[in-house]
């Protein structure tokens, strides 16, 4: 009578758990994240700092928002001075999708070559958001709660030299990013109740990581209708 067996596997500081003996093995669903991860040296980075949000939206909604490109020029001020644009470089995986993207030189960490310094930001299918950058790597889990409801879980490492010193910094920059991106995926959660909507269209570079997360979605929704199982669940990050 002992515990159910479950399969727990790691990438840099983050445990994974999963439900479903059927599933691919950790490295093959997170693809080249853990090999970033690697590179970065993030298995020795601490916690800096964590958060929750209780958001009145459907989970879908903020994970397409993170992979939006087009939004970022018209709601983020901080990313906007951040990043350069016109740089980022889209991978489409098998289970997710990420994009690299330069980081403007003028905040580029002192010792860090500016032709090196770069932004690694996607998504994990269903619902981990990672975001890599040379200081440090913060994730945001999108949890559903119900149809019209998500919880935001996340949590934040960085590296202890350089990223320690702008922690502060950068908690108020994710702060204020993150309020404004929940701000924008409100009203689209209620434009979704608009009659009439018609259907868009996705632009080929900004919105790829959109419609390759709806792909993964409809994918995975048939196959569950096609074999539901007792107890399928999909991966989720424990810690």
């Amino acid at each position: 009578m002992g515990l159910i067996p479950i399969r727990v596997e790691t990438v840099g500081p983050l445990v994974f758990a999963c439900l479903d003996p059927d599933a691919p093995p950790l490295a093959t669903w997170t693809g080249a994240l853990g090999e970033h991860v690697a590179a970065a040296g993030v298995e020795a980075w601490p916690l800096a700092w964590e958060l929750t949000y209780e958001v009145e939206a459907n989970w879908k909604l903020f994970v397409e928002n993170a992979n939006d490109g087009y939004h970022i020029p018209v709601v983020h001020d901080v990313l906007t001075d951040l990043l350069q644009a016109g740089t980022g470089v889209t991978t489409l995986e098998p289970h997710g999708a990420y994009t690299w993207a330069g980081i403007n030189p003028a905040y580029v960490p002192p010792g860090e070559d500016p032709a090196n310094a770069r932004i690694r930001f996607g998504c994990i299918f269903p619902n981990l958001i990672p975001v890599l950058t040379p200081v440090d790597l913060t994730y945001i889990r999108v949890d559903p709660v119900a149809p019209g409801k998500l919880r935001l879980f996340v949590r934040s490492y960085d590296e202890p030299v350089r990223g320690a010193p702008l922690r502060d910094l950068r908690k108020q920059a994710f702060e204020r990013t993150t309020d404004q991106d929940i701000a924008v995926v409100k009203k689209v959660h209620r434009g979704l109740h608009a009659a009439g909507l018609p259907a868009g269209v996705h632009a080929a570079q900004l919105e790829a990581r959109i419609g390759h997360f709806e792909q993964r979605w409809v994918t995975a929704m048939a196959a569950a209708l096609a074999s539901p199982r007792p107890g399928q669940a999909a991966l989720a990050v424990v810690r």
